[in-house]
C-alpha cells in the first residue's frame, strides 16, 4: 500500500498496528495532507507495541501537541483519531 514517495513502513514494524493501521488507511494520503502511518505519533506506538506484546493502539494515549511558536495547542488530526481515538 503506497502513497507518494515519502511512504514506507517503519524499518521493523508491530503486526498489530501495522494492521489496524492499514484497516483505516495506513500509507495513504488524507484529507489533512499526511501520510497515514508516516508520523512522530505512529511510529512512537510502534516503538512502545515492539515493546509490550500486550499493548493495543487504543490503549496508547497521544497528548496533544504544542505550536512552538505561538505557543497555542494544535489539535489532533484526523489520521491520529482515526488510529487513537478522539482527544483526550
Amino acid at each position: 500500500m503506497l502513497c507518494g514517495s515519502k511512504w514506507r513502513y517503519h524499518r521493523k514494524s508491530s503486526s498489530r498496528i501495522k494492521t489496524h493501521g492499514e484497516q483505516i488507511g495506513l500509507g495513504t494520503k488524507t484529507e489533512c495532507d499526511n501520510i497515514f502511518g508516516d508520523c512522530a505519533e505512529f511510529h512512537a506506538a510502534n516503538d512502545l507495541m515492539l515493546k509490550s506484546s500486550r499493548l493495543k493502539a487504543k490503549d496508547i494515549d497521544i497528548l496533544g501537541a504544542w505550536h512552538p511558536r505561538s505557543n497555542k495547542p494544535v489539535g489532533r488530526c484526523d489520521n491520529c483519531t482515526n488510529m487513537f481515538g478522539s482527544e483526550l
